[in-house]
């Protein structure tokens, strides 16, 4: 036997001759060495794309816990938020009740609501005058402008309505 051959790094028995060692094959559905270039591209291509997808769908069912975490709290926050303002409303609302079971709220309603009065004392209403249809000017509007009366029209319209209630004539302009 010739001592120029390389021996093996793994024990060899010099006097058994060496054959070479065969390659393991690839299972047949992942050998690409027969394949031209151009469909080897393609398979990884598509075998890229399937295994992206997977990622993908595994992200979603890792991230959806999270996301819904996130959606619940801010739900809460405006659940919170709604409650908050309920509670000062009926808090207002208790205390409104409250006064009005006084004998001052149960009299500002009464006079608010049906116009009561107390004997002796005069009620006035400001109603805006409406357009006389018969044409002889007691009821007369003046112009207003865009902007709707102005300070002393309503100064004027508040005197004539006290001078009518009092029974004073009032002079005209």
């Amino acid at each position: 036997m010739s001592q120029s051959r390389e021996l093996d790094p793994v024990f060899v028995n010099p006097l058994r001759p060496q054959r070479p060692r065969a390659r393991r094959r690839a299972a047949p559905s992942l050998r690409l060495g027969r394949v031209a270039g151009a469909q080897k591209r393609a398979l990884l291509l598509i075998g890229g794309a399937i295994g992206f997808c997977l990622v993908v769908r595994l992200g979603q069912f890792a991230i959806h816990p999270l996301v819904r975490t996130y959606q619940t709290g801010q739900e809460i926050r405006q659940l919170q938020a709604t409650l908050a303002r309920q509670e000062a409303t009926n808090d207002a609302l208790r205390a409104e009740v409250e006064y009005l079971k006084t004998p001052a709220g149960a009299e500002q309603e009464a006079r608010r609501r049906a116009g009561w009065v107390r004997p002796g004392e005069v009620a006035i209403a400001l109603f805006p005058l409406e357009a006389d249809a018969g044409g002889d000017g007691a009821g007369r509007v003046q112009p207003v402008s865009q902007h709707g009366p102005s300070f002393t029209d309503r100064i004027r319209s508040v005197i004539e309505t006290c001078l009518a209630v009092l029974g004073q004539p009032h002079r005209s302009r």
